[in-house]
């Protein structure tokens, strides 16, 4: 098992891409689960910035799959295979640890936490910022391929901002909430499962 570890709250790209060493000629994809193997993301492409992603560790498989796409997270990822399909899942799978750093100056300034994550339909978000002065800051919802989906302005707001989003609209996998102010930002990431 290959490892990566990252600081996934330190407000810097945590890209990393991954390798096929296979023969199979069936599409391929990547899938990332929690450590019990429960699906939480499926790959677009062989690269992902885990920069914000609020669980401590993850697992990056490979999946050669026949017909159609999967697309369903929250189960656990021995389903996809089964006899007399012609999926069939890596052997072994990249462990992704990560352990936050702290005193980073990306987030000592805005602080940014979200919950339940995962989440179903609502997440309550909370900024905080030490500084006493009315601030203003831009809070972006974005999806891995960093389109943004959502956008709010955040005006003059002093110690701590409170606001419940709506993700039911929201196509299950990882989206990254980042919140800006002048120079500082706070990221974190949201898994947003199907029912």
């Amino acid at each position: 098992v290959t490892q990566i570890n990252i600081d996934a709250q330190d407000g810097s790209p945590d890209i990393f891409p991954f390798s096929n060493t296979g023969t199979n000629t069936l599409p391929y994809l990547y899938i990332i689960t929690d450590v019990n193997n429960n699906v939480v993301q499926y790959l677009d492409s062989n690269v992902f910035d885990f920069e914000g992603i609020a669980l401590p560790a993850l697992r990056v498989w490979g999946f050669s799959y026949f017909g159609q796409r999967p697309n369903t997270t929250g189960i656990n990822i021995s389903s996809l295979v089964s006899a007399g399909n012609c999926n069939e899942l890596s052997s072994n799978f990249v462990s992704v640890i990560n352990t936050p750093t702290f005193g980073g100056t990306s987030t000592s300034y805005l602080q940014l936490s979200a919950s339940p994550n995962p989440a179903f339909d609502k997440v309550n978000l909370q900024v905080s910022t030490p500084d006493d002065q009315p601030m203003n800051a831009m809070l972006r919802i974005m999806d891995t391929q960093g389109k943004v989906r959502q956008q709010f302005s955040l005006d003059k707001f002093t110690g701590t901002y409170w606001l419940e989003l709506d993700f039911s609209n929201f196509e299950p996998g990882i989206y990254s909430l980042q919140v800006s102010s002048g120079s500082t930002m706070a990221v974190t990431r949201i898994i947003k499962h199907s029912h």
